[in-house]
């Protein structure tokens, strides 16, 4: 079935990311300043002021490994679902509110910021990640061994171990793009990368495809 503005969906604006909680409900970022919720009956529901979300651009929502949730990223900061309302989720001093995504990981919270680069959270402290990660980050996706692969505009893919750069590929590696706007590893291993100009593969025996 199709979910449009009876459901509480913006008719007119952006949905972002997406992401399926423990209860099987899947959250989907509505970008002015809400979240739906679309429950395994196939129901859905709007949350928004009322419910404690920010008057501001909601532009990501993400199942987190610790605590309660969801995590809702919006432009002025991250807040976490706690007994039926969303509260602000406190980000250490120099990681900037103005949020584009996140990603729980097993090393820590990864936060990509508006053309401020990304960051690990860990332990009430936030570490931006060094270069070659470059400030637009557009894309996250976490491997079965917790490592996380980034992706954004201008550096291709890098793999990151506990926020730090381990590999990386660009154009030189053929991606047709080293814009990129969305990582997958999927249940075979196989990696796959999407860019401006196309999408490419990586399959676990080394060998590569391009769309």
């Amino acid at each position: 079935r199709s979910f449009d503005a009876s459901d509480g969906f913006p008719p007119t604006e952006w949905v972002y990311g997406m992401a399926e909680s423990a209860d099987g409900a899947l959250w989907v970022a509505a970008s002015v300043n809400r979240v739906v919720r679309v429950g395994p009956d196939g129901r859905a529901r709007a949350f928004g002021r009322n419910e404690g979300l920010p008057g501001s651009l909601v532009t990501d929502v993400l199942s987190p490994l610790h605590g309660e949730g969801p995590l809702v990223c919006t432009r002025t900061g991250l807040f976490r679902r706690k007994n039926g309302r969303f509260v602000p989720e406190p980000l250490p001093k120099g990681v900037h509110a103005d949020l584009d995504s996140a990603l729980d990981s097993p090393a820590g919270l990864y936060v990509a910021t508006w053309n401020r680069g990304l960051y690990l959270v860990r332990d009430g402290k936030g570490v931006r990640v060094a270069p070659p990660v470059g400030p637009v980050v557009e894309a996250l996706a976490i491997r079965k061994d917790g490592r996380v692969w980034c992706g954004g505009a201008g550096f291709g893919i890098v793999l990151l171990d506990a926020g730090r750069p381990v590999e990386q590929l660009t154009v030189r590696d053929g991606l047709p793009s080293d814009h990129v706007n969305g990582i997958l590893e999927d249940s075979r291993g196989a990696l796959w990368v999407a860019t401006e100009s196309g999408v490419w593969c990586r399959r676990p025996d080394g060998s590569t495809l391009r769309l």
